[in-house]
């Protein structure tokens, strides 16, 4: 195999890794619930059919993996909000608004108060994300160390109740 084969083998499997962690991450919750609640019914379905917990223990590995894609998602570089700086700022009767690095007017006390509310919807749109971010995350490491061990310790039910 060639240097470029060899590039371009790596380059597809890259683009491919992307489109799965692009598309888990951008997912909404009812699907991942579909999706995780099919996975769970199928494995403790084969773990009835053929009397084995080694199967539901494969399952908890698939949930390691997906924890992993959704913590994996945030290490790589996304175009993020910003927190907005208020532009208005009082000082006696009069309200200055920044324009620009380092210009600055003197406006009316209700556009100034105009402009605070944008300000402050800016604010509350930029808190509803981090919220979103956070239960996300949390969801990701949820995935992770449940997977981790039911993945360990699903094996031992064979002892317990496949005697």
């Amino acid at each position: 195999m060639s240097e470029y084969e060899e590039k371009l083998d790596v380059s597809i499997l890259y683009k491919i890794a992307m489109w799965i962690i692009d598309s888990a991450i951008k997912s909404s919750a009812l699907t991942r619930i579909v999706v995780f609640s099919s996975l769970l019914i199928l494995h403790l379905v084969l773990v009835y059919f053929f009397g084995s917990f080694n199967y539901l223990a494969s399952f908890g590995g698939l949930m390691t993996v997906i924890g992993f894609i959704f913590i994996f998602g945030y290490s790589f570089p996304e175009h993020e909000p910003v927190m907005p700086s208020n532009p208005v700022s009082e000082s006696r009767a009069t309200y200055t608004v920044d324009v620009g690095d380092t210009f600055s007017e003197t406006v009316p006390r209700e556009i100034a108060e105009e402009i605070n509310k944008d300000y402050k919807k800016k604010v509350t749109e930029h808190h509803k994300y981090l919220d979103a971010k956070r239960r996300h995350l949390f969801q990701s490491f949820y995935f992770t160390v449940s997977g981790t061990l039911l993945w360990a310790y699903a094996g031992y039910l064979d002892l317990v109740f496949c005697k």
